[in-house]
C-alpha cells in the first residue's frame, strides 16, 4: 500500500505518506477512513502459469480513493468539472439563479407564512446557494421566501407540535429588518449547519434567547452563554474541524454538533487547567484557535476568544493556598473531556 502518485495540489502537503503496518488493532472504521482520505494505488503485474507455462499475463494499475482526496491529487477534475457544470445547468432550469451564483442543497421543505391574514404552511424546495437560502416552489414556478445570507442573524431549531399530533423539528432564523421565518426541512440540523458555513454573521451573532427553546438546551437548564464553535478532532491520525455549540451553564461547559447523539466535550468546573491561543491554521479568517489544557489531554476549539475566554476562564481550576485541598474543591473527572 502507497500513497497516491502524481504531484499533490495545493495543500496536500498535509498527508503523509502511508506506510504498510500489521496492527490487530485497526477497526474497519479506522480503514475505511485511512482508504477515503489518503487512498490506494495498486500496481499489478500477475502471471498465470499451469505446469510451469505461463498462459494468461494480467497486469493492473488502479487507484481506489474518496473523491476529495482523486481531486486533491489532481485525478478526475475534467469529471468534476462536467458534473459541477451539469447540476448547475440542471438547477438553473428549474431555479432563477443570479450571476454567479452556485446552488450547494436542496432539500424537501417548506415555509410557514403569516400575512395577517392567513397562516399556513406552503410547501417547496429549500434550496441554499452561495448567495442565498430561499423556498422555491416548481410548479407554478414562485420564490416563496428569500433570504441574502448576510442578513441572516441567528438560527435555531425547535422541537414543534403538528395539529395531527406529531412533533417535528423546525428551523427558526432571525434577519435584518424582519420577523422571524419558520421553516421546515427534511434535515433541519444538517440545513442549519450548512448556512451555518456560508452565513459569517450567523455564526458570530449565535447567542441564546432565554424566553426560547434553543438548540442544544439540556431538560430545561438554564444556558448562561451559548454560541457556535469549531472543535478540531483526531480521527485516525487526521485532524478536521467540526461545527457545533458550545455551552455553559450550572453543570459546566459541554460542545456538541448537530450530528451527535450527546455532547462530545464535557468540562465541569476545576476541570480546566489553563486557556491559551493556539497558532494553529482556523477553520475561518473570521475566529481563533482556542487551546484548553484538561487532565486528559488538549482540546483545541475555535471561535471568538473576546466571548468564550473569560467565559471558559470560570471553569480554571483555582490553586489552594497552603495544605490539603477543601472538601469543596472539584474532583477530576476520570471520564476527560471527550466523554462519548
Amino acid at each position: 500500500m502507497t500513497a497516491l502518485p502524481g504531484t499533490p495540489a495545493p495543500g496536500a502537503d498535509r498527508h503523509e505518506g502511508i506506510e504498510p503496518v500489521r496492527d490487530p488493532r485497526v477497526t474497519l472504521v479506522e480503514l475505511v477512513d485511512t482508504l477515503l482520505d489518503r487512498g490506494l494505488y495498486l500496481n499489478l503485474d500477475v502471471i498465470i502459469s499451469v505446469a510451469d507455462i505461463p498462459l494468461i499475463g494480467l497486469n493492473l494499475r488502479a487507484t481506489l480513493a474518496g473523491m476529495e482526496t482523486m481531486l486533491e491529487y489532481g485525478m478526475m477534475r475534467d469529471w468534476d468539472q462536467r458534473t459541477r457544470e451539469w447540476v448547475q445547468r440542471t438547477a438553473a432550469r428549474d431555479l432563477p439563479l443570479e450571476d454567479g451564483e452556485e446552488l450547494l442543497s436542496k432539500t424537501p421543505g417548506g415555509y410557514f407564512s403569516d400575512d395577517g391574514f392567513h397562516r399556513d404552511w406552503r410547501p417547496g424546495g429549500v434550496y441554499l446557494t452561495t448567495h442565498r437560502l430561499l423556498v422555491f416552489r416548481r410548479d407554478p414556478r414562485e420564490v416563496l421566501w428569500q433570504v441574502p445570507l448576510h442578513s441572516i442573524r441567528t438560527l435555531a431549531v425547535r422541537e414543534e407540535t403538528t395539529i395531527g399530533g406529531e412533533t417535528l423539528e423546525r428551523l427558526h432564523l432571525t434577519v435584518d429588518d424582519g420577523p422571524e421565518a419558520v421553516l421546515s426541512s427534511s434535515s433541519p440540523r444538517r440545513l442549519r449547519e450548512m448556512v451555518l458555513q456560508q452565513a459569517p454573521s450567523a455564526r458570530r451573532a449565535l447567542d441564546v434567547h432565554p424566553e426560547r427553546r434553543a438548540e442544544g438546551e439540556h431538560d430545561g437548564t438554564a444556558a448562561l452563554v451559548q454560541g457556535h464553535l469549531w472543535f478540531r478532532e483526531d480521527r485516525a491520525g487526521r485532524a478536521a474541524w467540526r461545527g457545533g455549540t458550545g455551552r455553559l451553564d450550572e453543570d459546566g461547559f459541554t460542545w456538541q454538533s448537530a450530528m451527535d447523539a450527546r455532547p462530545a466535550i464535557r468540562l465541569a468546573s476545576g476541570e480546566l487547567r489553563a486557556i491559551s491561543r493556539g497558532a494553529g491554521p482556523a477553520p475561518f479568517d473570521d475566529v481563533t484557535v482556542i487551546q484548553l489544557t484538561t487532565p486528559t489531554g488538549e482540546v483545541v476549539l475555535a471561535g471568538d476568544p473576546e466571548r468564550w475566554e473569560p467565559v471558559l476562564g470560570s471553569l480554571v481550576r483555582r490553586p489552594t493556598t497552603g495544605g490539603s485541598p477543601s472538601a469543596s474543591e472539584p474532583k477530576e473527572a476520570a471520564d476527560g473531556p471527550a466523554d462519548r
